[in-house]
């Protein structure tokens, strides 16, 4: 293949895939990450902190709907640690969003 069979923004990958300018074909994006830009086209960003993606070739990330992720360009939520649940209405994206569920508390804690 030549520059000239494949169309530059990489227009003609599935959507979750870019268009690898040194193989001169479309790559899926890696788990963590996912497809930006023109639908099939673009570049692969990082999930951002609070969410995740599990799967290669995703074109939207997860929210951490229990637990946390204070990384960005992740594959998993981090559990929140034992006797404790995320608050509603967090972001997810530190363990202090755990709080101790209701009649528990925490070792050395306030």
């Amino acid at each position: 293949q030549t520059w000239d069979d494949i169309p530059s923004d990489g227009a003609s990958c599935a959507p979750g895939n870019f268009f690898d300018e040194e193989t001169l074909a479309c790559a899926a994006c890696e788990p963590g990450k996912i497809q930006a830009g023109p639908s099939g086209g673009g570049w692969c960003v990082d999930c951002s902190a609070g969410s995740y993606s599990d799967r290669a070739a995703s074109t939207q990330c997860s929210t951490c709907k229990t637990g946390y992720q204070s990384l960005r360009g992740q594959t998993s939520c981090t559990a929140c640690p034992a006797n404790s649940a995320r608050l509603s209405g967090t972001d997810g994206i530190n363990v202090t969003e755990c709080l101790c569920i209701k009649g528990t508390f925490r070792p050395g804690g306030p």
